[in-house]
């Protein structure tokens, strides 16, 4: 496999792993006709400074405790972003649209101003997440993109992992999570397997759990009916230690003699 980079940079090796998001270039060489669907949903994601808060909410969140403020029409949620650096806060506004959002208007506007237009929209609902936002040091306004479910996430050579195979909605907080474990597991399985098996058992072992997550996520209006319970799965073991053989003497049972 010889891959080539926009910087003019290449790479050599038996195997390519698409790890690249959403918008994934990789997904596009081996599944042409997938294609992004707008989720009509929007989102903007941010990172804020603690110590530019009040006191008390950002006492709260130094601790770790998040924060989620139901906005009738949208959902807020921020939480410290790293337990060892307690300055920064992650932050997601997130809300349904009917139609795509022009990027005039969101995602190529101007900072100052939709910083303006988001505390107008948060400073007379919650002043604590006006403030949130108000801090900010990065702010990543973002149109929502789905993908239906691929037949494989992998051809020949080539595996997907994390959202270039199966984006989920942010507001979910999942994202990150589905990738390492996807990451991991695809490890265990080529340690296990031919890559040919290790690409089969990922997404054979996994597609059910991220799509019963987008189902979920599917099922929610951000901002009316979302309850945090209704985002948690339970855990995926990856069984790292553990060998993964199925002799034929445990599919076959023994005659009775």
């Amino acid at each position: 496999m010889l891959a080539s980079f926009t910087d003019g940079t290449q790479a050599e090796g038996g195997l390519l792993v698409g790890a690249d998001g959403r918008g994934s270039v990789t997904r596009t060489c081996i599944f042409p006709e997938a294609r992004l669907l707008h989720s009509q949903e929007w989102a903007v994601y941010g990172h804020s400074d603690i110590q530019r808060l009040d006191p008390a909410p950002g006492a709260a969140l130094a601790r770790g405790a998040g924060l989620m403020v139901d906005l009738a029409d949208a959902l807020f949620m921020a939480y410290r972003d790293d337990p060892q650096a307690s300055r920064n806060v992650t932050w997601l506004l997130g809300g349904p649209t009917d139609r795509k959002i022009p990027a005039k208007n969101f995602e190529l506007l101007d900072r100052g101003i939709l910083l303006r237009e988001l505390d107008d929209l948060l400073r007379r609902r919650s002043p604590v997440a006006a403030d949130i936002v108000a801090a900010s040091s990065k702010l990543a306004p973002t149109q929502v993109f789905t993908l239906s479910p691929l037949p494989a996430w992998s051809c020949g050579r080539v595996a997907l992992i994390g959202d270039a195979a199966h984006p989920v909605q942010p507001v979910t907080g999942t994202g990150t999570t589905f990738a390492l474990e996807d990451a991991m597991y695809l490890a265990r399985m080529l340690r296990e397997h031919h890559y040919l098996d290790a690409f089969y058992y990922l997404h054979a072992d996994r597609h059910h759990r991220i799509e019963e997550m987008i189902s979920r996520a599917g099922n929610k209006s951000p901002g009316v009916d979302m309850e945090l319970g209704s985002m948690r799965l339970n855990s995926f073991d990856i069984n790292w230690e553990k060998p993964d053989d199925v002799p034929l003497t445990e599919l076959v049972p023994a005659p009775n003699l």
